[in-house]
């Protein structure tokens, strides 16, 4: 019997460790799963691997045709945003909240024909958990940020 689930234990241990995974989801505004990622660890080799210096992350979505990039996330101060493909005639409000609601920041930049790239500055806000808010044409787009 002890055999028989020492066994079992040794064929499951294999499944058990590949399936550690995180599962990370977006929703709309309405409430709605609109992303569902799933992020595997990346296996390190024996072999010596060099440290990179890692490159800042950057957050892309689509928000109705154009693309919504953000980068650095977590920040220490200032966060870059960049909308892409916005007409003279798109309306397009920034606005960034704290896990309160407080506004502390707001936005409508207006383009001609091209892209447009804000800067949030966030650098006179304590650290923690921020809202930001980007709206073009009636449709929302909302982001966690991280203030270190």
């Amino acid at each position: 019997m002890m055999r028989t689930i020492l066994l079992l234990y040794l064929l499951l241990l294999p499944l058990l460790s590949f399936a550690q995974g995180k599962i990370g989801y977006a929703y709309d505004a309405a409430g709605n799963r609109v992303k569902r990622e799933v992020v595997l660890p990346v296996r390190q080799t024996k072999s010596r691997q060099h440290a990179a210096k890692p490159a800042s992350p950057k957050l892309s979505d689509q928000l109705t045709g154009h693309t919504v990039t953000i980068t650095p996330d977590p920040t220490t101060g200032t966060v870059r945003v960049r909308l892409s493909r916005l007409s003279a005639s798109d309306r397009c409000t920034v606005a960034a909240y704290t896990s309160q609601g407080a506004e502390v920041y707001a936005a409508s930049p207006t383009t001609n024909d091209g892209d447009v790239d804000l800067r949030v500055d966030l650098s006179r806000q304590p650290a923690g958990v921020y809202l930001l808010r980007i709206t073009v044409n009636d449709h929302t787009s909302t982001w966690k940020i991280t203030r270190k």
